[in-house]
C-alpha cells in the first residue's frame, strides 16, 4: 500500500505520502513488513528491555528497585508528578509494561517502539542492530498521567493520591476520543459501557488475513473530509522556507523538547500571522536514559 499511491489515496484518503521521497516510501514500507512480522525472535522486547537496563543501571542492576525508588520519590515527586504510584512506576521499570487497563497476558511487544541504528564492533566495524533506545527513567505517564480537568482525580487520602496515573491516563484519553468522534468532552454514563460483537471482531480478523494474502480490500474507508495529514520527507524543515507554497501557512505548530534546535530565524516566513507556536517542556526530563 505504501508504493502504491492510488490504492493508498483510496484505502487512507486522509494522510497524504505524495511528498515523501521513494526510498523513505521503502523505509515505511519496511517498517510495517517488521511491525506484521509473527516472530518473536526479531523483536524480543524482554530480552531488549533488560539489556538495555543493565547498560544504564550498570552496577546498580542488582540493586534496582533503590535507584527505581530514588528516581521516583526524589526526582518525579518532586517535579510535582506525585500522582504516580510506586506500584506501577517499579512495573514500567522493570519491564517496560505502563498500563495494565484490562485483566490479561501483556506478551506481546509494541513493535512502533522498535529502533534500528548502527553499532561499532571491537573491530572497528559497524553494524546494524535493532532494538529499545528510548525513555528508561521518566515514564509515559507525563503526558496523559499526571493532570486533568476532572479534579476530583486528583484527590489524595492520608497524603496519598486516591487514584493513579493509569486512570487519569484512562480518563484523559477517553475524553480526547470522545471529543473528536462527537465534539462533546462530556462522557455519559451509559456510553461508558461498550459491547464487543464477536461476530465483527472475527470479520476483522478475516479482513487482516485477507489483506495479508495480498488480496486488495474495498471497503469504505473513514470518512475525514476536512483534515488530511501530509508527511513531509526527513529535510523538510531546511526547505520549506525557501519553497513558496509554504509561505505563511501554518497557524499552529508544535515542536517536541528534541527538536527545538530547528527553531532558527529562517523558519519565521512559513508561520502565519499570529501563529501558535507550542514547544514541549523539559520539566520531567531529569537524565536521559
Amino acid at each position: 500500500m505504501i508504493t502504491d499511491l492510488d490504492y493508498f489515496d483510496e484505502r487512507m484518503p486522509s494522510i497524504d505520502l505524495s511528498q515523501l521521497k521513494y526510498k523513505e516510501r521503502d523505509y515505511l514500507e519496511g517498517i510495517f513488513k517488521f511491525w506484521r512480522e509473527p516472530n518473536p525472535r526479531y523483536f524480543n522486547i524482554s530480552t531488549v528491555w533488560d539489556n538495555r537496563l543493565r547498560q544504564y543501571l550498570g552496577t546498580r542492576y542488582d540493586t534496582r528497585k533503590g535507584a527505581f525508588d530514588w528516581d521516583l520519590s526524589m526526582k518525579l515527586h518532586d517535579l510535582g508528578a506525585k500522582v504516580i504510584t510506586k506500584s506501577e512506576y517499579f512495573r514500567w521499570r522493570e519491564n517496560g509494561v505502563a498500563f495494565e487497563a484490562r485483566e490479561g497476558i501483556y506478551d506481546q511487544p509494541n513493535k512502533s517502539m522498535a529502533t534500528g541504528i548502527h553499532l561499532k564492533r571491537r573491530d572497528g566495524e559497524r553494524v546494524p542492530c535493532r532494538g529499545y533506545w528510548g525513555d528508561m527513567v521518566t515514564g509515559p505517564y507525563i503526558a496523559f498521567g499526571v493532570d486533568t480537568e476532572d479534579k476530583t482525580l486528583l484527590k489524595t487520602a492520608n497524603g496519598k493520591p486516591v487514584k493513579t496515573a493509569e486512570d487519569i491516563t484512562l480518563h484523559n484519553l477517553t475524553t480526547v476520543f470522545n471529543e473528536l468522534a462527537t465534539g462533546d468532552r462530556t462522557i455519559k454514563e451509559e456510553e461508558k459501557i461498550v459491547e464487543i460483537d464477536e461476530s465483527e471482531h472475527h470479520d476483522s480478523i478475516g479482513e487482516a488475513t485477507h489483506e495479508q494474502n495480498g488480496h486488495r480490500e474495498y471497503y469504505a474507508p473513514i470518512p475525514s473530509e476536512e483534515i488530511c495529514v501530509h508527511f513531509l520527507p526527513l529535510n523538510a524543515m531546511a526547505d520549506l522556507p525557501r519553497k513558496s507554497k509554504f509561505k505563511k501557512l501554518f497557524n499552529s505548530a508544535f515542536i517536541s523538547a528534541s527538536m527545538v534546535h530547528i527553531l532558527t530565524p529562517m523558519l519565521h516566513d512559513i508561520f502565519a500571522k499570529h501563529a501558535t507556536l507550542h514547544i514541549e517542556l523539559v520539566k520531567y526530563i531529569y537524565r536521559l536514559g
